[in-house]
């Protein structure tokens, strides 16, 4: 399955359509660019796929599991943080899980314990949290 679907995503503002029958699809490793005039939609497009705005009309769909993380395109002008920094933040949801994990690992655990291991293993696995700094690394370049 794709990682994002659009079917038929269609939005306006007031008279101005600005996205009709919008359809395409993400796929694990694809790496895609939007190229297009200031007030085309690529920024509402985006709103939609990050759930920020809702279309008039279509759907989209996500994969099972997937976690959409964005970077502003302005940064703020007093950043204390690097930009692998900002863009880890993004995964932060999942470094705390694999922290879990980690952490739980450790520990003498009984049956519900092990139940909750072998819980946050699987969610881990489905949001490829073992790779994390790769997909870091691979977001920067």
């Amino acid at each position: 399955m794709s990682l994002v679907r659009l079917d038929e995503l269609s939005l306006a503002y007031g008279e101005q359509k600005l996205l009709t029958s919008v359809n395409f699809e993400i796929e694990a490793g694809e790496r895609v660019c939007l190229i297009g005039r200031n007030g085309t939609g690529k920024t509402t497009l985006f709103r939609l796929i990050t759930g920020e705005a809702q279309p008039d009309s279509g759907a989209i769909q996500y994969r099972n599991g997937l976690v959409i993380s964005t970077l502003e395109q302005q940064l703020p002008e007093a950043l204390e943080s690097t930009v692998r920094e900002v863009v880890a933040d993004g995964l932060a949801a999942v470094r705390a899980l694999v922290d879990e994990y980690e952490q739980l690992s450790h520990q003498k655990l009984d049956k519900q314990g092990l139940a909750q291991l072998d819980k946050l293993q699987h969610r881990i696995d489905e949001l490829d949290g073992w790779r994390i700094d790769q997909r870091v690394d691979l977001m920067i370049t």
